[in-house]
């Protein structure tokens, strides 16, 4: 999977996430595209505007990639959220977790550095 990266002012990337489904099929291809992002040094921004589905596996690669940026002292913010995944993230309570924005404009403006 290749992932478009957009740096912010050197505190934040913005990830582009480009399939429309984050599931079994390419949660581990998303894990090895991220994780060089993870490790940068900067906050991350996940953009899931094209995302429309989304299953347990994908939820597991939004769990490693939240580890992952938390373990090098990092955040990750989560944008651009679709009404299908919006609905999976209530049902199993993934607000709890993390933070999500409308857009990745409003996600980076909310990270404090």
């Amino acid at each position: 999977m290749e992932l478009a990266v957009q740096s912010y002012e050197d505190k934040c990337s913005v990830v582009r996430v480009p399939d429309d489904e984050l599931d079994a099929n390419n949660s581990l291809a998303f894990r090895r595209a991220v994780t060089p992002v993870l490790q940068s040094g900067k906050h991350v921004v996940l953009d899931l505007s094209n995302v429309c589905f989304m299953d347990s596996s994908g939820i597991g690669a939004l769990l490693y990639a939240l580890r992952t940026a938390s373990a090098h002292g990092k955040c990750l913010k989560l944008s651009g959220v679709t009404n299908p995944v919006r609905m999976l993230f209530t049902v199993v309570r993934m607000y709890a977790l993390f933070d999500v924005y409308d857009n990745p404009r409003m996600a980076v403006k909310s990270i404090a550095v």
